[in-house]
């Protein structure tokens, strides 16, 4: 009996030692990430995205991360929730976790979504850059989601319906309102990142990329979000906030609906040139049917 307890306990050590090589095996080391996936060729993916990305940032920051990002790919559920905790709303892709400088991302195993993995990485990078950046300076859930959406996804139809839809329905939150994303459902997510991209892009498109970096940099060294933005914009928190509600209004409206992606003076030009074609043969066939009744061979108006 003890030597089949013994036999037992060197046959699980010997399980428990041949899974931890297995993970080991599995650590993908690149010059700024350590990433831990099971699926090896998928971790190397996420390295080569990720080292691309990383030299973007820098680029942008003027700075790189001080120590190696970890990045553990979740295979479950269970291992995500482990990482990351249960609060985290369903709907979550991915997570950036600053302060221990590392990034959890849902196996393309067992959870698909619409968005690519790139994007979603690059998204979750940008986080720990900017936070990186900030050195811990509060700043506001829009402006912080807003650039990682800003660096990292592509502006698409969907949300530009998205917005249209909001505006019509007076469904625009506003951006205090954002801070509370993390407990909305899915949509309301949709939109609130929606918003806070374009919060992010107005600021970029009617100031400049420069006064957007201005405005980081003073939030950085010390100053509040409406000094910040006074400072870069000229208008305070509330009055910037009017503005960008005034453009999403002016932006997004029931003409985003009907056309889509299609710019409303292209839309025009069509619809003129085709009212235009449409007169031309109209009054083609006119003139036929006027030398035919010269002619005697197309019946009268009176005809039967």
């Amino acid at each position: 009996m003890l030597n089949f307890k013994l036999t037992s306990v060197l046959l699980i050590s010997l399980i428990l030692f041949s899974i931890s090589i297995g993970q080991e095996q599995n650590l993908i080391a690149t010059p700024h990430f350590q990433i831990f996936s099971l699926d090896k060729s998928f971790g190397e993916k996420v390295g080569v995205i990720l080292e691309k990305s990383y030299s973007n940032f820098v680029d942008f920051f003027e700075d790189s991360l001080k120590i190696k990002v970890e990045v553990q790919v979740a295979e479950s559920k269970e291992k995500f929730q482990a990482l990351v905790g249960e609060k985290i709303p369903e709907w979550t892709l991915a997570v950036a976790l600053p302060k221990r400088n590392a990034i959890v991302i849902k196996s393309p195993g067992w959870h698909k979504s619409g968005k690519s993995i790139s994007e979603v990485l690059q998204h979750e990078l940008a986080h720990l850059f900017l936070v990186n950046y900030l050195d811990e300076q509060y700043l506001p859930l829009w402006l912080n989601e807003g650039f990682a959406v800003w660096q990292s996804e592509k502006w698409g139809w969907d949300d530009r319906i998205l917005l249209a839809r909001a505006v019509l329905t007076g469904s625009l939150l506003s951006l205090s309102k954002i801070d509370s994303l993390n407990h909305f459902s899915e949509s309301r997510a949709h939109l609130g990142y929606a918003q806070s991209f374009l919060g992010v892009n107005y600021i970029n498109s009617q100031y400049g990329e420069e006064n957007f970096k201005k405005l980081l940099s003073l939030i950085k060294n010390g100053e509040n979000l409406n000094s910040a933005l006074l400072k870069t914009t000229g208008s305070g928190y509330a009055d910037f906030e009017a503005e960008y509600l005034t453009y999403i209004k002016k932006r997004f409206n029931w003409m985003t609906l009907i056309l889509g992606d299609f710019p409303f003076w292209t839309v025009l030009a069509i619809i003129f040139v085709g009212l235009y074609l449409y007169k031309k043969r109209r009054s083609k066939k006119i003139l036929q049917k006027w030398e035919k009744e010269d002619l005697g061979l197309a019946p009268k108006d009176f005809d039967i």
